[in-house]
This record gives C-alpha cells, sequence and structure tokens, in this order.
C-alpha cells in the first residue's frame, strides 16, 4: 500500500534529524537525499537557495516535477506570475527556515494562478551550525486543484458542502462522515463536481 504523504514526511524529518550539522555540502545534494520519498502521484521535490536578505531574491530549483505548478526551471520568486501567492504562502515560511532552521510541515489551501489550490508541504532547512541555512528543501503534494470559477448557480447545497470539505483538505471517508453520507456518494459528488 502506498505511504501517505504525512508518512513520507515524518521519514524525511527523519533523514533531517539524523543528519550531522555542515555534513551536506551543497542544497543540490541535500535535494537528492529525499528524491526517493518523492513516491506519490503529483508529488514534487525542489530546493530554495536562501542566502539573499530579501525572500523575493529566493530562487527555486525544481528537482522532482511531477504536478507542473510554476516553470520547470530555476526561477526567482519575485519573478512568479502571482506574486501574492509567493506573499501569502511562501515568503514567511521560508523565511522562517532560514532563520530558526526548524522544519515545517504543514497544508496549504489558498488560491494560485487563477486556480484553487490545497497541498501539503514539508520545508527541511539546511542542517547547520551557521546562523541562518543557506537552503531548503521542500517537498510538496498537490491534494487539489480547481480551477477558479463561479459555477455557485450550478452546483447543489450538497455538493457546495462537499465541496467546502475537501477545501478543507477533508478525505472522502471523511466528509462522508461528516455528512451522513456513504464514501462512494461522496466519491460520485467530488467526481461530478
Amino acid at each position: 500500500m502506498a505511504k501517505t504523504f504525512a508518512e513520507l514526511a515524518k521519514e524525511a524529518v527523519g533523514i533531517w534529524k539524523n543528519t550531522p550539522l555542515d555534513a551536506v555540502e551543497t542544497a543540490a545534494d541535500d535535494a537528492e537525499r529525499y528524491r526517493e520519498l518523492a513516491s506519490l502521484p503529483g508529488m514534487n521535490l525542489h530546493y530554495l537557495s536562501l542566502e539573499h536578505e530579501d525572500p523575493l531574491d529566493f530562487v527555486m530549483h525544481r528537482v522532482v516535477l511531477k504536478t507542473l505548478i510554476g516553470a520547470d526551471k530555476p526561477f526567482r520568486l519575485g519573478d512568479h506570475e502571482d506574486i501574492e501567492f509567493i506573499k501569502d504562502n511562501m515568503l514567511d515560511a521560508y523565511c522562517a527556515a532560514r532563520d530558526k532552521k526548524e522544519t515545517c510541515y504543514e497544508r496549504i489551501n489558498s488560491s494560485m494562478d487563477g486556480s484553487h489550490v490545497v497541498y501539503d508541504r514539508l520545508i527541511l532547512p539546511e542542517r547547520t551550525e551557521a546562523l541562518r541555512a543557506r537552503w531548503a528543501v521542500v517537498l510538496f503534494h498537490p491534494r487539489l486543484i480547481l480551477p477558479a470559477t463561479d459555477a455557485s448557480a450550478l452546483v447543489t447545497n450538497r455538493e457546495h458542502d462537499v465541496l467546502s470539505l475537501v477545501l478543507q483538505g477533508q478525505t472522502a471517508r471523511e466528509i462522508a462522515e461528516a455528512l451522513n453520507l456513504s464514501p462512494k456518494s461522496v466519491e460520485h459528488r467530488i467526481a461530478d463536481l
């Protein structure tokens, strides 16, 4: 049975914790240590250089790209088409990783490039004795990517309830329990949406 993102994240944090300080020389080498964990469909792995004072100058490098969100080449965060998404969902987390040198696991629920996205993200900063981390390795797994449209007139109240819970990252089984529906009924409603 395939592992969940949470299980893979726990393995990644174990690797990170067991890495001696300053044992890995480059961000690319650090990211390669986690490549095998990027095993879920749609899961992505990248690293960011965090050496600039201005976080908009951080550069993202793709290592494993299974879901195309953004460019397939290194890019400066400040050059992203949806700068509001970057400011709202990336800068603070990456600055905290750089400055605190602690891992961060979180679920992001936001809008990006005209789509609604829900994804899990694990940030693994460089293990170093230095004052700040120079890079961070990031695993992320999109749970949902929906075009942002105004289809409210076409959506029933029950479908709206299902969609609201999906956007919160709940599984079909969790939604079924919350709405007193069968999991199959929820799966069909999700497919219809």
